[in-house]
């Protein structure tokens, strides 16, 4: 700190010496007259009135401030020479100079706080205005200045470091100077020196530069860090998406790293010579997959590996059972599809016609065609195939007919349904009116309607229909019409009239003791119940009507000559009377119809509704005379109504009523 402040002193003395310098040399320029002992570029001074000294121009207003004058004393002064110099850094010590030409010549210094030497060439550390007095007895002594300057001007220094990362080890240490020419050594870490302006290092730490003007040899120093960050981004985890295995379900899996560092790069490397810059790539490939993750800001990685799998194995022995499944058929309308595989943990998935598809590994096929199985592996997805073909025979028979023999009338009863195919080996089915059902090709029935005839391939299944329609005719005549009559001595024989509005119609009329008779009219002597049956010539339907014929013979008592032939008459008709009893009557579930004949013959017993259809034939032989024959009669089948039980004995019918109850 002294030595600034001498240095800033100096400066100031410096200026102004060099003001008064300039002005001097203007003044004594102008002396020409005047007679100057002194040396080119210095002053005369007339030191304390006896000695004369030379100074500089610089010295002159200090000189004459204290009492001296310029220009010649008396006797001539000395001659004398000072020389002063330049402190600095390198050169912290100046030797003075005084050169007198005068023999026996004495020096005396005086300077900057208080300095004195009676030396020539004296050696000062401070810089300032130096005078030295040179006395001979010879002459009159005279002084001269020396100036002492100090330039102790450090030059400016600047120090750069760096960063010392994993991409740059080495750093390179900038130093500059203001002053050109400048010296430069640097010291840092581990005994580190070097005297360039731009070293490299590879170690962090503080470097220091020193900086020297080669002027003064004054230095300045400065420091430069040098950092280090080589950091290695930490990878926490390497994953592969799914298992880590590339199967057939999984062709490709996504390679992932988890890392707590930012601001970095991936570089994957793997079989194949694959290679990705990508966070996520996809890989395809198994094998060993090497991730370096480098900090881009220092270029420091680190490196991790994940080893990817590969299971393509397909199922083994995959077949269906059999190969060829068999043939879809009308009665087969579905068949079972199998399939199997020697591998475990599979799924099954059946594809087909119109869209068909099963994940079951049994299933039915409904229609033909091939069916491909896909067995696939649940563990990798990879899957194997096999197929199965399925046929189909749908064929129905052909040329299939169905008709009828004619239609049902009161005459024909039955009707002959026949059935046909050109189709070989067919069953028959038909079907009809009340339940009616047959397996025979050509059958019989009954009851009017139509019928449906199935025929059957027995080799498939399949069927065809046909129909028929029996049709039916069992009108009974209409608005049949019978009189009644009454048997008296003037009225006899009764007449009994029969009518009908249907055309082609025969009149049967029945009654007490065998009576019968065919036309519409006649005649009758014997009182009864009458049954008259009219019968449809077309389709032999009959309408059956009673009436009775009544007799009041209470005036012919005194007619004797009458009274004995019809006394007579009535005692042989009473023998030859067929006997028919019905038990019970009305009939509610079961009967019993009973009769007995006077003389042996051929007998039929029939009932008949009261349209005159008939409804069921009892007895049709050979009956022996007064022998009692009972018939049992089920009435549940019947309908509820009127119906008649006719008896035939040799040719002539006897009939009754019959009531059938719900």
């Amino acid at each position: 700190m002294k030595t600034i402040l001498h240095a800033s002193h100096f400066v100031k003395h410096k200026q102004e010496a060099q003001a008064v310098l300039t002005g001097l040399f203007l003044f004594f320029s102008s002396l020409a007259f005047a007679q100057n002992p002194c040396p080119p570029g210095k002053v005369q001074i007339c030191h304390k009135g006896k000695n004369i000294i030379c100074v500089s121009p610089s010295a002159v207003a200090a000189h004459l401030a204290h009492g001296d004058k310029l220009g010649s004393c008396t006797p001539s002064p000395c001659t004398v020479t000072a020389t002063g110099g330049k402190i600095t850094c390198a050169r912290p010590s100046v030797p003075l100079s005084a050169v007198s030409g005068n023999t026996g010549a004495s020096f005396s210094w005086a300077g900057p706080n208080g300095f004195v030497s009676v030396s020539a060439n004296p050696v000062v550390t401070i810089p300032g205005i130096y005078t030295v007095t040179v006395s001979s007895p010879n002459c009159t002594a005279i002084s001269d200045t020396a100036l002492v300057i100090r330039d102790v001007a450090a030059p400016t220094v600047t120090a750069t470091g760096g960063t010392i990362t994993c991409s740059n080890p080495t750093v390179v240490l900038k130093a500059t100077s203001s002053v050109s020419g400048s010296g430069f050594k640097w010291t840092g870490p581990n005994g580190f020196t070097s005297t360039s302006a731009n070293p490299n290092v590879q170690a962090p730490g503080t470097y220091v530069v020193t900086a020297t003007n080669p002027a003064t040899g004054c230095t300045a120093s400065n420091a430069a860090v040098v950092q280090q960050s080589i950091n290695a981004p930490v990878i926490l985890t390497v994953q592969a998406s799914g298992s880590g295995s590339i199967t057939c379900a999984n062709p490709s899996v996504v390679l992932t790293a988890t890392t707590t560092s930012t601001n970095v790069k991936y570089k994957w490397t793997g079989p194949n010579d694959f290679i990705s810059d990508s966070a996520m790539p996809v890989v395809t490939q198994p094998g060993t997959y090497q991730l370096q993750l480098s900090n881009i800001g220092n270029g420091c990685s680190s490196t991790a590996s994940i080893q990817i799998t590969q299971n393509t194995v397909t199922p083994a022995e995959v077949s269906t059972i059999p190969s060829v499944l068999g043939t879809l058929t009308c009665a087969e309308s579905n068949l079972v599809l199998t399939g199997g595989s020697a591998t475990t943990g599979v799924a099954y998935n059946w594809t087909g016609p119109s869209g068909f598809a099963s994940s079951s590994r049994i299933t039915k096929a409904t229609v033909p065609g091939i069916y491909t199985l896909m067995v696939t592996d649940t563990s990798n997805g990879c899957g194997s195939q096999a197929t199965i073909s399925v046929e189909q025979n749908i064929a129905t028979p052909a040329g299939v007919t169905a008709s009828n023999s004619e239609p049902l009338t009161c005459f024909t009863t039955e009707v002959s349904l026949m059935g046909s195919s050109s189709t070989m080996a067919v069953s028959y089915s038909w079907t009809g009116p009340d339940g009616f059902v047959s397996s025979s090709p050509t059958t019989t029935t009954g009851i009017a309607g139509k019928y449906t005839l199935t025929i059957t391939d027995l080799e498939n299944g399949c069927m065809s229909i046909a129909s028929t329609t029996v049709e039916q005719n069992t009108a009974a005549p209409a608005d049949v019409t019978i009189n009644s009559g009454y048997l008296t001595c003037d009225n006899a024989p009764v007449t009994l009239l029969a009518g009908s509005s249907t055309a082609n119609v025969d009149y049967n009329w029945f009654g007490p003791d065998g009576y019968f008779a065919a036309t519409a009219e006649t005649t009758t002597t014997t009182p009864g119940e009458y049954l008259l049956m009219v019968t449809n010539q077309v389709n032999g339907c009959t309408m059956m009507m009673t009436t009775v014929v009544e007799q009041d013979l209470s005036e012919c008592m005194t007619i004797t000559n009458r009274q004995a032939p019809l006394a007579e008459a009535a005692a042989e008709a009473k023998i030859k009377t067929v006997e028919l009893t019905i038990y019970p009557n009305p009939i509610q579930n079961k009967a019993i119809i009973s009769f007995k004949i006077p003389e042996s013959g051929k007998v039929t017993v029939a009932i008949y509704s009261a349209m005159g259809v008939s409804q069921k034939l009892l007895f049709s032989q050979q009956a022996h005379a007064n022998h009692l024959y009972q018939l049992p009669v089920d009435a549940s089948k019947f309908a509820k109504g009127i119906y008649y039980c006719v008896i035939t004995v040799n040719n002539k019918q006897y009939s009754k009523k019959m009531v059938v109850m719900p």
